[in-house]
């Protein structure tokens, strides 16, 4: 029997719900259309938040990208009609949310970079980085900064995705909703509010894509995901 749009059926129950829309227009408010983000690094998960936030309504002209790779660069601007320059800091001051899209491994160097033009602006930074710890990321930027860590997972390069989200003390209310209209672009999103439960939301949403592949080989066939039925 196909299944019904928009319904997921839980284990062990009969009861239905209803599935949240990955595309529910959220930059049509007036908050998002007038808010710039600057993205710094324009690999695979950039370039998904930049393609969901444009079919969400926003506007290439308040999106930029720093990146040092010209040939990336360009790829960006023909694909997206985002500007694009080399300058991590003339991004930042450009922007009202700075989300870093970079490496784990040279998220300090790029932060400690950028801690003035963060210091003197007070955007909210968006990390999407794995395994860099929010104390880390606001002392390297500096101390009292608005920070949001989030790891969307692999499906996000699709609009997929799932992402849990861990706000610091200095993001207001605004800015987490900022933040989350950023996030579900590419997904669904959850807030924890303990940091320590990043690790288990990514785990799960991070690897657990991965199993799919396997249900052919096992089966025979591909389930349906959103009419699989547990007993």
């Amino acid at each position: 029997m196909p299944c019904p749009d928009g319904v997921l059926y839980l284990p062990n129950s009969k009861t239905r719900c209803s599935v949240p829309s990955f595309t529910d227009g959220n930059c049509k408010t007036s908050t998002m259309k007038t808010t710039s983000i600057g993205f710094i690094g324009g690999g695979n998960m950039a370039r998904s938040l930049i393609g969901g936030l444009l079919a969400d309504g926003c506007s290439p002209h308040t999106l930029r990208v720093a990146d040092p790779s010209p040939e990336q660069r360009e790829i960006l601007h023909q694909r997206f009609g985002v500007d694009t320059g080399s300058d991590n800091d003339a991004v930042a001051e450009q922007s009202d949310v700075v989300v870093l899209a970079v490496k784990p491994q040279v998220l300090r160097e790029v932060a400690l970079q950028l801690a003035a033009s963060i210091q003197r602006h007070k955007p909210l930074v968006i990390s999407i980085a794995a395994g860099v710890r929010e104390p880390d990321l606001c002392r390297w930027l500096g101390g009292e900064v608005a920070v949001v860590r989030s790891m969307p997972n692999t499906p996000a390069l699709v609009r997929c995705g799932a992402s849990a989200l861990f706000a610091n003390t200095w993001v207001s209310p605004a800015q987490r909703q900022l933040a989350e209209s950023i996030l579900r672009a590419v997904g669904l999103i959850v807030w924890v509010n303990d940091e320590r439960l990043l690790d288990s939301v990514t785990a799960l949403s991070g690897s657990g894509p991965a199993y799919l592949p396997g249900f052919p080989q096992r089966n025979g066939s591909w389930p349906n995901p959103f009419c699989a039925r547990w007993d």
